[in-house]
């Protein structure tokens, strides 16, 4: 289904930025005791240890946050290779009917976000030395 995975990704991409800039703001503002508006400033003025910080924070909060939809999105997936096409809300329901409870809609979890961590400070540290590469060139 189209709709689960536009709202993961587009929802989940809007979770992952703006924690990750707004983890970088509040850290430098702590340092420095002011916040800075400009991003590109904030940004210079980290490490990349702190930036590998703040990005692997970042990961595991989106995922957090969306999990539960990528669940749906997976099933409606797998349902739809069997010829089922059931919608968002239709498969929401079936989930919560396998055992009464949301722990089907978590299951995983834990080794999802993990994984978030190493791969979002292995990725967004690369974006803000990309962004600043091309903003001076």
């Amino acid at each position: 289904g189209f709709p689960p995975h536009l709202f993961c990704d587009s929802f989940g991409r809007m979770i992952y930025l703006s924690c990750y800039e707004l983890a970088k703001r509040y850290l430098d503002k702590s340092r420095s005791g002011n916040l800075v508006e400009d991003s590109s400033a904030t940004a210079s003025r980290l490490t990349l240890q702190e930036r590998m910080a703040c990005a692997g924070a970042s990961g595991m909060i989106c995922w957090a946050i969306i999990y539960p939809a990528d669940v749906i999105r997976s099933r409606m997936y797998a349902n739809a290779i069997a010829e089922r096409r059931p919608g968002p809300w239709q498969m929401a329901k079936s989930i919560y009917q396998e055992e009464r409870s949301f722990r089907p809609f978590y299951r995983g979890l834990g080794v999802t976000v993990i994984r978030a961590a190493p791969v979002a400070a292995a990725v967004l540290p690369v974006y803000d030395f990309a962004h600043a590469w091309l903003s001076s060139h």
